[in-house]
């Protein structure tokens, strides 16, 4: 059977307040997810807006590399 793969983006959510109230028990399905899971923080540079995320993830692009600033559409 073929390997299945679930990418899941929290957009605004504070990473640090998932860590600690994971840790004090206070999200257990957090908790299982980050120690079950690959996981890492999207950060993203001052100069380009939130915007650049979603593009930069579904294209596998750096936001320097998609010749748009603010808001994009992909291209499909």
């Amino acid at each position: 059977m073929p390997r299945r793969l679930a990418v899941l983006g929290f957009d605004a959510l504070d990473v640090d307040l998932v860590l600690k109230w994971s840790a004090e028990g206070r999200l257990p399905a957090f908790r299982q997810l980050l120690g079950e899971s690959a996981w890492c923080r999207f950060d993203l540079p001052a100069e380009y807006s939130s915007g650049m995320v979603w593009p930069s993830i579904t294209t596998g692009l750096a936001p320097s590399q998609q010749q748009c600033f603010g808001r994009c559409r992909i291209q499909t």
